[in-house]
């Protein structure tokens, strides 16, 4: 049977940090809710920091941290009370969606804006979930940074200018980022992708398809095939002993411990 829950995190904890270039606030709040039934997690959060680990079984823990900075105490709680994070679930999936304010006008006067510390507001919100291990994952963010740790289902991350951190995943993974990191420990296929960041495999059981532009792309120990390619960057692979393919245009190739496929 499918079920909506639609709920705003409850504050429970507020901290303000007065300081020469204005206020800072960080707002703590926390969530848990039945597993039983739900298959997959899915999170949209814009900017701050993704992070999933294994935790207790038939349980998903949501713990925010939502940071705010402004020029003064009342814009700050102005823009926390507009940066919400809902949570909901339907069809044996759940969601985390964090929402931060839309475009508005500031008023700022012209010294206000030459004096040496000042800074447009800015808010963010750290999500930090604890979720059974074998749920699917999908997250997605525009500069924040993506990292989940000891999950057996698949995973699929995407994320522009953050960087991408999986380790000891059991599953599938899908990595993609644009100018970020990507360094990925896994059990199961795995495809890895970057523009202008690098891509360090760890260790990956099944097959791995990594390519990037001008970053460096490294496989530590792999225990499957390998198709790797960039176009600026370094190819390096320490080991590979199921076959390698490896594409490179203005890169140079090393490999040790690996027979070309």
């Amino acid at each position: 049977m499918n079920r909506t829950l639609t709920a705003v995190l409850a504050s429970f904890a507020l901290l303000a940090s007065p300081a020469m270039a204005g206020e800072t606030l960080r707002e703590q709040s926390e969530r848990e809710l039945d597993a039983g039934g739900i298959a997959s997690l899915a999170v949209e959060n814009p900017r701050g920091t993704v992070r999933v680990s294994e935790g207790p079984a038939g349980r998903i823990r949501v713990t925010a941290l939502k940071i705010v900075r402004a020029e003064d105490g009342e814009t700050a709680r102005e823009f926390a009370r507009e940066t919400r994070v809902s949570l909901s679930t339907e069809g044996g999936r759940c969601k985390i969606t964090v929402r931060y304010p839309q475009r508005r006008q500031l008023r700022v006067g012209l010294w206000q804006m030459m004096s040496s510390g000042f800074s447009f507001p800015g808010v963010e919100v750290r999500l930090a979930i604890l979720a059974p291990r074998g749920l699917s994952l999908g997250l997605r963010s525009t500069s924040g940074d993506l990292i989940t740790d000891e999950i057996e289902g698949r995973q699929e991350l995407d994320t522009t200018s953050g960087e991408i951190v999986v380790s000891g995943a059991g599953g599938r993974v899908r990595a993609s980022t644009t100018s970020g990191d990507v360094r990925v420990s896994a059990l199961g296929a795995t495809r890895l992708r970057s523009v202008s960041g690098n891509v360090f495999a760890e260790s990956v059981g099944g097959p791995l398809d990594a390519h990037t532009t001008s970053g460096e792309l490294v496989v530590r120990v792999a225990q499957d095939s390998l198709a790797l390619g960039t176009v600026s960057g370094d190819i390096r692979v320490d080991r590979a002993p199921r076959g390698i393919v490896a594409t490179t245009t203005s890169g140079h190739s090393d490999t040790r411990a690996a027979r070309c496929a």
